[in-house]
């Protein structure tokens, strides 16, 4: 289901800028927890790749939205 896939991307995006780990271990746990089909594994790491394929342009446009302070300004996930 896209809704897990989902899920299991930011849960994996949100360990890696954490932890630097992206694949393997990680990214196994994560999927087999969400019980994603090969196709719902395909559909999230084509999301997650494109985290970092837009990464520059999504920084770019959160500074002009917070136009009085950057993106490295704003608060960090707990």
């Amino acid at each position: 289901m896209r809704r897990d896939a989902r899920e299991a991307v930011y849960r994996r995006l949100y360990s890696y800028f954490l932890t630097g780990e992206a694949d393997g271990e990680t990214k196994d746990y994560f999927y087999k927890e969400h019980k994603l089909t090969e196709k719902d594994v395909a559909f999230a790491d084509s999301l997650f790749f494109a985290v970092f394929e837009n990464e520059k342009s999504t920084v770019e446009e959160i500074n002009d939205l917070t136009a009085t302070y950057g993106a490295d300004r704003l608060t960090h996930l707990d």
